[in-house]
């Protein structure tokens, strides 16, 4: 009996030891708290204290990688990106050297792998980002039948079916060819379930849920409000306050978004990003505020070393100077054209407008600006000053009639906005091939899905998926009328 007794003893003793190499101490809650708010060196501090302590604790290990792929995810820089490239698979090999007796192993090897999906399709490696996509989906997908009440994990899961769910129609085949599977509403259903869980990572999965309702759910009005009071809980998370500024910025609301990004956290403690700069000069730069804009924008400048945002930065500067000065300044065109990445949808932008800039009509171009500001009366002031007899090309009218309709449904003219919006797509010619039609049957989806006609909805988001290709934001065109249309089902 004593014997028995004394190999159970081991037994349990063991198993306490293997399961102590997951243990989410105090030195971990802090450092990952002060790694999701961007005091980086912080973080890194409580976390070389962690491993210290016990160099074999598996959540250390996983916050000791997040901190250095996150400082390659903020600062976009190329030299960085190549350098952990080369050491992409040491942290999934110190987690094997750890056993498989915990649930966090699998899940936080998945976490690592989705990051550096993340990571490989920022800098423009969709291929490799795609392996690893699906390498993080058959390890969750093995974590869960082994430990399918495990909640932390549905913060990783939950988030890759949303992406999996909102891949574009025309990518479809990637996805079914290596074997990932997912719908949008199996993501945040998960994501919820993460949140109602009260764990560690609950917070993060609060965050992604977020951004799904508002970027791809569009569901802003509710979503921003939510932001806005988890931000209010967390002041001291600068980038909490950076997702707001965004969030606030791609929704017409750049006034509100200065006054959030002026009063940030801005202490030595917070990691100093440029990307910061660049959207308090997109503050200014909504507004039609030429010299703090282009400033600013000359920090950002000064501050980045990375690829993207680069074309979407020299094309912001070169229409203040053609604003202000109604001058082409070309050595901001050359730049558009030679520098930076076009990986990104606002580099795109520029990208194409630059190499048609001659074409462009000054009026409507304030106009966008304006709208996208959320200075709506100031641009339907711009709209009222155009003359439809000077707008001699196609593409200019139905640019017109577009924008025309964007402003009238903010001033909430609805039924003029119906008329404008079904003015445009009349217009669409396949050779310019705008995004103009496609997001004009966008708007109207979601005008009749407000009016209760789902009829009228469904038809007109079926129309933006499947008549147009090829054009500008066609992903994201895509995601919205597809998340729409799966919320009518």
């Amino acid at each position: 009996m004593r014997s028995r007794f004394l190999v159970i003893l081991l037994l349990c003793c063991q198993y306490l030891s293997v399961q102590a190499r997951y243990t989410f101490d105090e030195l971990n809650k802090n450092a990952y708290h002060e790694l999701l708010s961007l005091r980086l060196e912080n973080a890194q501090s409580f976390i070389n204290r962690s491993l210290a302590k016990d160099p074999n604790n598996g959540i250390s290990l996983y916050i000791n990688n997040y901190i250095k792929l996150l400082l390659v995810f903020v600062n976009d820089d190329p030299e960085k990106y190549e350098t952990e490239t080369k050491h992409q698979n040491s942290f999934s090999d110190q987690l094997d050297a750890l056993g498989e007796e915990s649930p966090y192993k699998l899940f936080l090897q998945a976490e690592c792998k989705l990051q550096w999906a993340l990571l490989k399709m920022k800098f423009g490696n969709e291929v490799s980002g795609a392996v690893d996509l699906r390498t993080a989906y058959k390890l969750l997908e093995e974590n869960i039948k082994k430990y399918p009440n495990f909640k932390p994990q549905l913060k990783s899961s939950g988030l890759l079916h949303v992406l999996v769910g909102s891949v574009p129609n025309n990518y479809k085949w990637a996805t079914s060819a290596v074997g990932i599977k997912g719908s949008i509403s199996q993501g945040i259903k998960e994501l919820e379930s993460c949140i109602a869980d009260k764990n560690d990572f609950s917070f993060e999965a609060q965050i992604y849920l977020l951004l799904i309702r508002t970027y791809i759910l569009k569901k802003q009005q509710e979503s921003i409000p939510l932001l806005e009071k988890l931000y209010c809980t967390h002041p001291d998370n600068l980038a909490l306050c950076l997702v707001l500024g965004s969030t606030l910025l791609h929704n017409q609301q750049s006034a509100k978004a200065y006054l959030i990004l002026q009063n940030r956290p801005n202490s030595r403690e917070y990691y100093d990003l440029p990307v910061a700069y660049k959207m308090q000069g997109d503050c200014h730069f909504y507004a039609l505020e030429y010299k703090a804009a282009s400033l600013n924008y000359q920090i950002f400048l000064q501050k980045y070393k990375g690829k993207n945002y680069l074309k979407d930065v020299y094309y912001k500067l070169f229409l203040n100077e053609w604003f202000e000065h109604n001058t082409h300044n070309t050595t901001y065109l050359k730049k558009i054209k030679t520098e930076g990445n076009a990986v990104f949808e606002a580099d795109k932008h520029a990208t194409k407008y630059a190499n048609d800039i001659l074409n462009q009509n000054k009026q409507l171009t304030k106009a966008r600006i304006l709208y996208d500001g959320g200075y709506w009366l100031q641009a339907d002031k711009v709209l009222n000053q155009c003359h439809l007899s000077d707008l001699n090309k196609k593409s200019h009218l139905q640019e017109y009639y577009y924008r025309r309709g964007r402003v009238y449904y903010s001033l909430t003219k609805i039924n003029e906005a119906i008329v404008a919006y079904k003015k445009a797509i009349t217009l669409h010619d396949e050779r310019n091939n705008t995004y103009f039609a496609p997001n004009a049957c966008l708007q109207l989806g979601f005008i009749y899905l407000d009016r209760y006609d789902k009829v009228n909805a469904k038809a007109y988001f079926e129309k933006a998926i499947n008549e147009y290709s090829g054009h500008e934001y066609e992903s994201s065109i895509e995601n919205k009328a597809k998340a729409a249309l799966d919320g009518i089902k």
